[in-house]
């Protein structure tokens, strides 16, 4: 009795095995590529995240970076990390989806910083507005600014360094009043920027008592605060997102690729 043979389920059988092997292969020649590449896209993830976490720090202590952070002297111009990484190239070798989205997010960090800045620098007007309403009268000397009481013109005094703007937060506002109620030292209201001191406005502690604690500091506070609500709509947002993004890169910096990762990227290079 003969028997024909099955070609067909044969080939078919040639095929499948052919393809699983191939496959196999693939995922070997893959594995063993990212496997070389995991070290160096680890240490890029690594310095990813230190980069955008000092950018959430600083915001979340009233200190936001801005441009001139990543100034070039050389060049003249401001080189934040993801720009250039963009521009070296670097940026190829990382996650395409994450990284269209940290450079964005670098860009509105460091605009939300220059802003902050700018308004340090005015926040000194809002001091010497709210003290003048309050009927203090104030003398200026070169370039500092104090309360004018002729009888505690000689005294000696310590200052407590404070840029305004951190009194828009009311956790800051209860800290500085529970520091300046306890201690003897009065407050210099002031704001440092490249070395520079942009004004500086000395109240002593027995100005402060005069003026009245806790009130002084609460209403600078509250006028900065209410002037600057789109400000801080902002900064509550972008923490929000700088937080996600650190996640996001925190794993990644754990594990560059995935298994599904992998896969997905083996089957890409069947089509390349």
């Amino acid at each position: 009795m003969s028997s024909s043979f099955d070609w067909y389920g044969t080939g078919i059988s040639a095929l499948i095995s052919l393809g699983l092997s191939l496959v196999t292969f693939s995922l070997g020649v893959r594995s063993g590529k990212e496997r070389t590449e995991r070290l160096k896209l680890r240490e890029k993830y690594r310095e990813l995240f230190a980069h955008f976490n000092k950018f959430k720090e600083g915001i979340e202590n009233y200190k936001p970076i801005n441009w001139d952070k990543f100034y070039d002297s050389k060049t003249r111009e401001s080189k934040p990390y993801c720009r250039e990484l963009v521009k070296n190239g670097e940026s190829l070798e990382l996650s395409r989806s994450l990284f269209s989205k940290v450079v964005d997010l670098e860009e509105r960090t460091l605009r939300f910083g220059w802003k902050f800045t700018k308004l340090s620098e005015s926040a000194g007007d809002i001091v010497i507005d709210v003290l003048e309403r309050r009927g203090v009268a104030l003398k200026k000397e070169q370039y500092r600014t104090i309360v004018d009481f002729e009888e505690n013109n000689n005294e000696r005094a310590s200052y407590y360094e404070l840029n305004p703007v951190l009194l828009m937060s009311e956790e800051k506002r209860n800290e500085w009043n529970q520091t300046l109620e306890t201690s003897e030292a009065g407050i210099n209201f002031t704001y440092l920027y490249e070395s520079k001191i942009k004004y500086s406005i000395y109240l002593k502690k027995s100005d402060l008592i005069r003026i009245g604690l806790p009130d002084l500091i609460n209403q600078i506070g509250e006028r900065i605060y209410n002037e600057n609500l789109e400000l801080i709509e902002e900064q509550k947002t972008l923490i929000a997102e700088l937080k996600s993004v650190l996640k996001k890169v925190s794993k990644l910096a754990k594990e560059p690729h995935s298994f599904w990762g992998t896969i997905g990227n083996t089957f890409r290079d069947f089509f390349r």
